[in-house]
């Protein structure tokens, strides 16, 4: 298992390659499985398609820690003014299972 922190985004102002300079609250921690590849790439702009399983402290709401997660797990360091640049979108979708945990589904995708 992997120890990650979690951060709720408060602000959305800024694209995903800027969101750094957006407004977060870390909310704590959690612990999270390594990626498992469910599914290989299979059309013109579409990636490897991975899944994880997270486990929070208790008393998070699971609202906030899908948010959190999405916000934590998802990725892209595009900054690019134009289409079809080719960088990687790490796209999230996160499933609440029970109380404290979560299944994370992470479909990479490229800007092409």
């Amino acid at each position: 298992m992997i120890r990650t922190n979690l951060s709720l985004r408060l602000t959305y102002h800024y694209a995903m390659g800027w969101r750094h300079l957006d407004r977060e609250r870390d909310i704590g921690t959690c612990q999270i499985t390594p990626r498992r590849k469910v599914a290989a790439g299979s059309q013109h702009g579409e990636g490897d398609v991975f899944i994880q399983h997270a486990r929070v402290r208790p008393g998070l709401t699971g609202r906030d820690v899908r948010a959190a997660l999405g916000n934590t797990m998802s990725s892209s360091r595009c900054r690019h003014e134009h289409d079809c640049c080719g960088c990687a979108f790490a796209d999230v979708t996160v499933t609440q299972i029970s109380k404290r945990d979560f299944v994370v589904r992470t479909a990479v995708r490229y800007n092409v």
